[in-house]
C-alpha cells in the first residue's frame, strides 16, 4: 500500500528530507500567534489560519514545511475585562 503524500516534515524520514533537499532549498516554517480573537473564537486562531494555508499551498508549490511554531506576547489582552 503506497503512503499518503506528505509535505510536512515531521512525518518524513531522514533520508526522504535529505533527498528533497537536494533539488529544494526552500522549507516553510509556519508561525502563529497564541492570542484571544474575542470569546467566541479559540486562541490558536491565527495557528489554525496559518496551518490550513500552509497545508493547501505546499502540494501545490511542491514544498517542505515543518510544524507550527505557535508565538505569542500581546500584553495589550492583559487585564481586560470579558
Amino acid at each position: 500500500m503506497a503512503r499518503k503524500e506528505t509535505w510536512n516534515i515531521i512525518n518524513k524520514g531522514y533520508d526522504e528530507v535529505g533527498e528533497y533537499l537536494k533539488t529544494n532549498d526552500v522549507i516553510v516554517i509556519p508561525m502563529g500567534s497564541t492570542e484571544k480573537h474575542g470569546a467566541h473564537c479559540p486562541l490558536g486562531t491565527d495557528s489554525f489560519t496559518t496551518m490550513g494555508v500552509v497545508e493547501a499551498a505546499a502540494p501545490i508549490a511542491k514544498t517542505c514545511y515543518t510544524p507550527l511554531i505557535p508565538v505569542g506576547y500581546s500584553p495589550h489582552h492583559m487585564g481586560e475585562q470579558h
